[in-house]
């Protein structure tokens, strides 16, 4: 099976029924989340991120946006388009965060 076939498959499985819950995870952070269901490019934004990264790792993105949302110095997340274009910044500070806790051996 080449690449593009494999892309356009898993482009498929990524714009239904997944793309939806992982949409609808966004009422986490966003009141109003139920208006990124019609946005095109808010959806276009996360069917990327899910081809990149995958279904599971996008989710558990959203999840950590919940949790730092509202922390000093962490970026500001409640859109898909806002994920893509700002999850650098959310990767470093939760790098930072995880640094900071003490490990216990």
């Amino acid at each position: 099976m080449n690449n593009e076939k494999l892309k356009t498959e898993f482009e498929i499985v990524v714009k239904g029924k997944d793309l939806n819950d992982l949409l609808d995870k966004f009422k986490l952070i966003n009141p109003t989340h139920y208006l990124l269901f019609k946005n095109k490019n808010q959806r276009n934004a996360l069917e990327r991120l899910v081809i990149q990264f995958g279904y599971d790792k996008v989710s558990k993105m959203i999840e950590i946006c919940a949790q730092t949302n509202g922390q000093d110095y962490a970026p500001t997340i409640t859109t898909p388009m806002e994920l893509e274009k700002k999850l650098g910044s959310l990767l470093t500070f939760y790098k930072r965060q995880q640094a900071k806790k003490p490990k216990i051996f």
